[in-house]
């Protein structure tokens, strides 16, 4: 009997009706405190070793091999090189598909550019003059 007792309880109170939604609570607090403030400076680091005086690094500039010509496209187009701590080097075409850069000793030489040909030397240090 006490069974049946307890069952009409539980039967009665699980179906009554709901009840009015309560008022909504206060917002919560951040648990994230403020910054903190920046460390000291660390200590410097040990100064680093010189370079080697054998390396003394590399001069490069672009040598027009027939100065005084500019690029215009579709009908001039100067050949130029690259002077390499003194020594000329240039692109050479094959024609056949195959270029490649080059070293140009000192010596004369003709250019064959569209445009921008001419007759000229190369001397000491990428040194270009113009023959005519």
């Amino acid at each position: 009997m006490r069974f049946i007792i307890v069952l009409m309880v539980m039967f009665s109170i699980g179906c009554g009706q709901t009840g009015a939604t309560g008022a909504q609570g206060n917002p919560g607090q951040s648990i994230v405190g403020p910054a903190g403030v920046p460390g000291p400076a660390g200590v410097p680091g040990p100064a680093g070793s010189p370079a080697p005086s054998q390396s003394p690094g590399l001069t490069a500039n672009a040598v027009q091999f027939c100065p005084g010509y500019k690029s215009v496209y579709p009908t001039v187009f100067p050949e130029d090189g690259l002077c390499l701590n003194g020594n000329l080097y240039a692109i050479m075409d094959q024609s056949n598909g195959y270029d490649y850069l080059t070293f140009i000793p000192p010596g004369a030489y003709a250019s064959e550019a569209t445009g921008a040909a001419c007759d000229f030397t190369v001397g000491a240090d990428c040194k270009i003059t113009v023959n005519e």
